[in-house]
């Protein structure tokens, strides 16, 4: 029976034209769909089933109001040019759909004097110093800047305020102000707007850098072959493919999948390397159509062997219940197999084509014929690994200590999930909430929310009230204010609290529904807003968990429920989420690899050789990172699967051809064998794939670049761990294993992996 890779082969060979032509069909197909793309900048909330998340969408739906901030910076914010255009502009703001409300310091200067704005200098000084300071700091926190705060309708999904703030920044392009003031826009949806652009000028960068790199990598190190560039034409079309197939299932751009990019650059140009080379190797020795399906049946059953484990690797990434994880992880599934496709393809077409020969080797002037580096290097590889069998228990116990090392320290390695420590911080719109959060405090506040029976009766509203007014002496240095329904009613009631329920009952029919709706939601849904200071996210993670105690030694009343959400709440989740997420991909990788392995190989043995050094590389990785100082991330908490997937890709690569090898010769023959074969390809494409990765050093957005510092050094552990741990481990598994056996006919169906050869 012909294998789906001979098909390819005789297609390639006998109608590379009809080849050639799919091939285009695809590469159209991948523009139209990568023109679908969008850009998403933000960081998705755990979408996990637990009471805390139930309880942070109801939040969100029923009370959390976004906010657009209009920073009015100018000589003098008071003067009479400026209130009157700037306020003229505010009550333009109310026009626009999806805005709630409009406040600013010209309003406290309007309601002060009689419910209009002054229309001269002295009048405005004279009704400014009456106004206590403590009502004003937080929105003219100096003569030169004022601030007008925009709260839009609760529940506004982020695509409907970047729509709001478009028709607020043409609103505002249009007004007539005076010279010299400036007015800027700031908040989550303009962060999220600049993000957007610099993230695009990003990816481009990226992707250049990228190509230059590995380029520049192949060759010097991959010259010895004709046409060293063709690996990077391989792996770009792999991912004009992936863009195409992004756009098709409707994945967006965004930190993460921007992340993944890279390495499918890394991972793809090693699947060509690998094609490349076997295909050159067999070339020397036999006829092109004969050595093209060589490097297709063998080094391309290899590959995609390697392909699936890696690409388990990053299924396990589907267990996260963050959703820019799993977005990584599917990202980094199409990309495998998309850069999969494209060497298949692309180096045994170009071969057909061009008549493929190898380079001649160079003639030195006394006749002698000059080895190329790759064999010079193959010979180092072949004696080093000589040395490496022969002590390969006591260099696998030191390696195995570093490992087990590292990952004890891995779990000391902190976790990071401020936006604005993911973004460059000379960001102008990072600037700009810097300083309106100095002034302001947090905007977002510190929401608790409360859920009941009857949240207006009276003992709820004095426990609301009480303990309102309890956390906010308690925590003075972090909370500003408190406000909840029940402070509202004990204001009406001239500071009393009320202890009848028609008092309170009378008091709620004089409120419109439209002050009620802020803090209360029918009569079993309430809010408790604590203005906050800006605090680190240490210092609000510390906050959220001395609140929830406090619950137990101030409880609300019998049946009332009552539980810190909001940004507190996730930022608290998503490091958890990171910290418990991390650790079940990665063990879920290992199940489903060693899975996989353990079924293609019939042997548990075999299937461990690759997986014992990946264990040792995740180790380290985690030494490196704890080393390093390098946070968690919701990029880099991918690292353990990712590392895994990669890692699978080489080290199973190179266990093939010492199985390949153990067809002919015993254990460690092969073990020495295989490696000084394949040791060029491994290492050029580690050095390439090093290259790939190391582009995202040059990323200004500190989340990419130290997901690049943490890629650059897995790379270099993986390659370590492929030349040296995986032949010392084959040495020591299965040193006594017999070589394996053809069948009758002479013809392998199954390698000596014991799995069938596509």
């Amino acid at each position: 029976m012909i294998s789906p890779l001979e098909k390819i082969n005789d297609y390639i060979v006998n109608r590379p034209f009809l080849v050639g032509c799919f091939l285009i069909v695809l590469i159209l197909l991948a523009v139209f769909g990568a023109s679908t793309l969008s850009m998403s900048t933000e960081t998705q909330d755990s979408d996990k089933l637990k009471h805390g998340s139930y309880i942070a969408e109801s939040y969100k739906n029923n009370f959390q109001s976004a906010s657009i901030m209009l920073m009015v910076q100018a000589d003098s914010v008071t003067d009479v040019n400026v209130v009157d255009k700037v306020y003229t502009l505010e009550q333009q703001y109310l026009s626009v759909q999806g805005v709630a409300s409009a406040q600013s310091v010209y309003d406290i200067l309007a309601l002060y004097n009689g419910g209009t704005i002054p229309q001269n200098q002295a009048t405005i000084d004279a009704v400014v110093a009456k106004i206590p300071a403590d009502i004003t700091t937080s929105i003219m926190p100096n003569g030169q800047l004022a601030i007008v705060l925009i709260k839009l309708d609760t529940g506004t999904s982020s695509a409907k305020q970047q729509s709001i703030l478009n028709n607020l920044r043409s609103m505002t392009e249009a007004a007539d102000v005076p010279p010299g003031v400036t007015l800027t826009f700031t908040g989550n949806a303009a962060m999220q707007q600049d993000m957007g652009g610099d993230l695009g000028g990003n990816m481009i960068m990226l992707l250049v850098a990228a190509i230059v790199l590995m380029t520049l990598a192949c060759r010097l190190l991959f010259n010895h072959v004709r046409y060293p560039l063709l690996s990077i034409v391989s792996v770009f079309t792999g991912l004009i493919l992936t863009f195409g197939m992004m756009g098709i299932v409707g994945l967006p751009f965004s930190m993460t999948t921007i992340g993944a990019l890279p390495i499918l650059l890394g991972i793809g140009v090693d699947y060509a390397i690998q094609v490349h080379s076997r295909l050159d190797d067999e070339a020397r020795r036999h006829p092109l159509p004969e050595a093209i399906k060589i490097a297709i049946t063998k080094t391309g059953s290899a590959v995609f062997y390697a392909m699936i484990a890696s690409a388990c690797g990053f299924l396990a990434m589907m267990v996260s219940t963050l959703p820019d994880i799993r977005q990584f992880g599917i990202t980094a599934i199409l990309g495998i197999a998309c850069c999969y496709v494209a060497a298949l393809l692309i180096i045994p077409l170009a071969a057909i084509i061009t008549n493929y020969t190898p380079k001649p080797h160079k003639v030195l002037p006394n006749g002698e014929i000059k080895k190329p580096f790759s064999e010079t290097y193959n010979q180092i590889l072949h004696k080093l690994t000589m040395r490496v069998t022969k002590y390969a228990i006591p260099i696998m116990l030191i390696l195995c200590i570093i490992g087990f090392t590292g990952l004890y320290l891995d779990e000391e390695v902190p976790v990071s999930t401020d936006m604005k420590s993911y973004v460059p911080g000379d960001m102008p719109a990072i600037v700009n909430i810097n300083t309106v959060t100095r002034a302001m405090g947090d905007t977002g506040g510190f929401p608790v929310y409360v859920q009941g029976g009857e949240l207006t009766s009276p003992d709820v509203i004095e426990w609301m009230y009480k303990w309102g007014y309890h956390e906010l002496a308690l925590y003075n240095t972090q909370f500003t204010s408190v406000s909840s329904i029940a402070t509202v009613i004990v204001g009406k009631n001239g500071g009393v609290i009320p202890t009848t329920q028609v008092e309170i009952d009378n008091i709620l029919n004089t409120m419109s529904e439209s002050e009620k709706s802020s803090y209360l939601v029918g009569n079993s849904q309430a809010i408790i807003n604590f203005g906050m200071k800006s605090l680190s996210e240490a210092q609000q993670r510390s906050l959220v968990t001395e609140v929830t105690t406090d619950f137990q030694f101030f409880a609300p009343p019998p049946g009332v429920e009552a539980v810190v959400t909001g940004s507190p709440y996730s930022f608290v989740e998503i490091m958890n989420d990171i910290r418990e997420g991390k650790t079940k991909m990665t063990l879920l990788a290992f199940v489903i690899i060693f899975a996989f392995l353990a079924v293609l190989y019939r042997s548990a043995g075999m299937a461990i050789c690759p997986l014992i050094p990946i264990v040792m590389i995740i180790g380290w990785n985690g030494a490196a990172m704890y080393i390093f100082g390098i946070d968690y991330t919701i990029l880099t908490a991918t690292m353990g699967a990712m590392t895994i997937g990669v890692a699978a890709e080489y080290c199973i690569m190179m266990v093939e051809r010492i199985y390949e090898e153990m067809e002919h010769h015993d254990t460690i023959t092969a073990v020495e064998n295989g490696t000084g074969k394949i040791g060029t390809a491994i290492t050029v494409s580690g050095c390439a794939t090093m290259c790939g990765f190391s582009a995202l050093l040059f990323s200004n957005f500190p989340i990419i670049s130290g997901f690049g510092m943490v890629t650059v050094i897995a790379m270099a552990f993986t390659l370590f761990g492929a030349v040296i741990a995986v032949p010392a481990t084959v040495a020591i598994v299965l040193k006594n294993r017999n070589r394996g056996k053809l069948d009758e006919d002479g013809d392998s169906t199954r390698n000596a992996m014991n799995c069938p050869v596509l």
